[in-house]
């Protein structure tokens, strides 16, 4: 069960995860944004006071501080604002590496990290350069360039 505990999201084992939870209301756990990562779509909170939205798990609002919150959909393309090789990588990905570890902004403002498959070097990817969400069964959040 997910708890909150002085400001910080606890889990503790008594959550029953057979239970299938509405993208409409609800906390949003990571596990949840994990399997819409693998089903191609990303979903974060909203606030219902100032509008603004994030992908981090989080109990109240970091721009108007509101624990009104819902469950939203976020857009799954977006660009590159920074980023840095990954030569030598984790174990799960050592036979993806290199690869760009990257910071986007979201179409819609939202600003997520994840890795840009089959990048081998700063040429490979301008500042500025398209991207969109790919389906991935690895762990983490990974895009793709978009060529237009």
């Amino acid at each position: 069960m997910w708890e909150l505990q002085g400001g910080v999201v606890l889990y503790t084992s008594s959550q029953d995860h057979n239970s299938e939870k509405s993208t409409n209301e609800g906390p949003l756990l990571t596990p949840e944004i994990s399997k819409s990562v693998r089903e191609g779509r990303l979903v974060g909170y909203q606030c219902l006071d100032c509008g603004a939205k994030a992908i981090e798990v989080q109990a109240y609002c970091a721009k108007c501080g509101s624990s009104k919150l819902r469950i939203a959909k976020l857009e799954s393309r977006g660009k590159v604002l920074a980023f840095t090789i990954q030569a030598v990588s984790p174990k799960e990905f050592k036979n993806d590496a290199p690869y760009a570890w990257s910071i986007i902004e979201l179409d819609g403002g939202v600003r997520i990290s994840g890795r840009i498959a089959s990048i081998r070097s700063p040429h490979d990817l301008p500042i500025g350069q398209r991207v969109q969400l790919m389906r991935s069964e690895k762990s983490g959040i990974v895009f793709e360039k978009i060529l237009e």
